[in-house]
């Protein structure tokens, strides 16, 4: 698998984690009477959480990946550049 593909992965199972834990508190919420929501707002609430975030995940995803190449690259340089430092004394 190539690195884009890894970090696609593991920025998809973040999302899946996240979404997990948003659904499992609501339900929580709701059967402990903090949230008062009848049974069909409930249902569209739940509905919409998971789109909502599959749309802010794609908004998303392009640039932080980009944003993870280029602090890669930053890192990379930096330890060419310690090591030709140290190489050079």
């Amino acid at each position: 698998m190539n690195p884009k593909d890894k970090l696609s992965k593991s920025s998809w199972s973040l999302r899946n984690s996240m979404l997990d834990v948003t659904i499992s508190n609501i339900h929580k919420a709701v059967q402990n009477n903090q949230l008062k929501i009848e049974q069909k707002q409930l249902d569209i609430l739940l509905s919409l959480i998971p789109t909502s975030m599959d749309e802010g995940y794609h908004r998303a995803h392009r640039s932080f990946v980009a944003s993870v190449e280029d602090v890669v690259k930053e890192v990379s340089r930096d330890a060419v550049e310690e090591y030709q430092k140290k190489s050079s004394a």
